[in-house]
């Protein structure tokens, strides 16, 4: 298996839907995509997240200054959550990141409306979204060897 080499990745998403996004941190970035755990900051999972007793908006700030790729994880509760709409803002507002926008199996693409649409969504589900994913990942990192 490889693993690839100099990837940040910044998951946006609402604790509450722990369960859909933590299979696709560990089933998709990490075992499909080879990507290192160090390299992936999503706040809801243990060792990727935010430690105790650490300023989570100074956090929270620095880890979207430093990343590549912000995935918006696009569910109800998203978009219930102020705190996610602001990582949103953010994403957009730093033009460095690319932003991936990750819509749950259960939701239309008519509940992104025009606000969320600026940039295309996939479903978090759909094989040809992820091997895209998958592609474009390859396609720009160097992938090495994990031993």
């Amino acid at each position: 298996m490889t693993i690839l080499k100099n990837l940040s990745i910044f998951i946006s998403h609402s604790s509450k839907d722990k369960n859909v996004f933590e299979q696709f941190v560990n089933k998709i970035l990490v075992l499909g995509c080879g990507i290192k755990d160090s390299d992936i900051f999503c706040s809801s999972i243990a060792g990727l997240g935010i430690n105790s007793g650490e300023n989570f908006r100074r956090l929270i700030k620095d880890k979207l200054l430093g990343c590549q790729y912000s995935f918006i994880m696009i569910s109800n509760n998203y978009k219930q959550s102020e705190v996610c709409l602001n990582e949103m803002g953010a994403s957009w507002a730093l033009e460095h990141i690319n932003v991936k926008q990750f819509l749950f199996p259960d939701l239309g693409f008519d509940y992104l409306r025009l606000l969320m649409n600026v940039n295309q969504a996939s479903r978090i589900n759909h094989p040809g979204a992820l091997d895209q994913l998958f592609e474009e990942f390859t396609r720009h990192n160097q992938p090495e060897k994990r031993s």
